[in-house]
């Protein structure tokens, strides 16, 4: 076994109703005017994203939303959200979701202070990335890893369909905070096409919930291993 050095500075809150805790971290980190981005309809139906919206404004923090971030997301979207976030003059940005509405977040986060397109990082004319704007995540299913990494993956789609994805990487663009969110972890499970997911879901998962004991065993499971 060879010796190593690892290094995982995101800091990470797990645990049940942790998404209510949003607006007062996003204060502690000095955020003024948040830019929140998520995808499909999963967090509204779950009442997630009511949560999420409501304890970053009883923060007192300004916040505007872009929705509709695609599985590996668009590179047409994120410059829509690197002009909104320039218009509103956004300080903080918040991914909630899976792998893909962080990786939109973080790739709205490099292009806001920079000068030139940011498809420059994707495409190999800039990079590696050493400045970006603050990303925080709520995390509603364990998937890319994207919360905890210093990557960031989108899509340009070509007038003719073509798809070209590329990947941007920098340490400056590990989120600062993930929220680890179980109840909004189940209910997109629940809402998954695929009925052994949903079987999954409701039969295996839901009790936890339900289980005071076996849930802090689980979450003592994830922040020890």
């Amino acid at each position: 076994m060879q010796d190593f050095i690892y290094c995982a500075p995101t800091r990470v809150i797990f645990g049940k109703d942790t998404e209510l805790q949003v607006g007062k971290i996003l204060k502690e980190a000095g955020a003024t005017c948040v830019l929140l981005q998520y995808g499909g309809g999963s967090i509204k139906k779950s009442g997630l994203y009511d949560r999420v919206v409501q304890a970053v404004r009883e923060a007192g923090i300004e916040l505007y939303e872009i929705g509709g971030v695609q599985p590996n997301p668009h590179l047409s979207l994120v410059r829509e959200a690197i002009a909104l976030a320039r218009e509103k003059k956004v300080d903080y940005l918040l991914a909630v979701g899976g792998g893909s509405a962080i990786d939109s977040t973080k790739a709205t986060a490099v292009g806001v202070p920079y000068e030139g397109d940011v498809w420059d990082f994707y495409c190999g004319k800039a990079g590696p990335v050493t400045k970006a704007l603050p990303v925080g995540c709520v995390v509603t299913i364990a998937a890319s890893g994207s919360e905890g990494s210093t990557d960031s993956v989108v899509t340009l789609v070509t007038e003719d369909g073509k798809q070209y994805k590329r990947c941007a990487d920098g340490d400056i663009l590990r989120p600062e905070v993930f929220s680890g969110n179980l109840a909004g972890c189940l209910e997109a499970l629940k809402d998954s096409d695929d009925p052994a997911v949903r079987a999954l879901a409701d039969g295996e998962l839901a009790p936890l919930l339900q289980n005071k004991e076996l849930l802090n065993a689980y979450m003592g499971l994830m922040i020890g291993g």
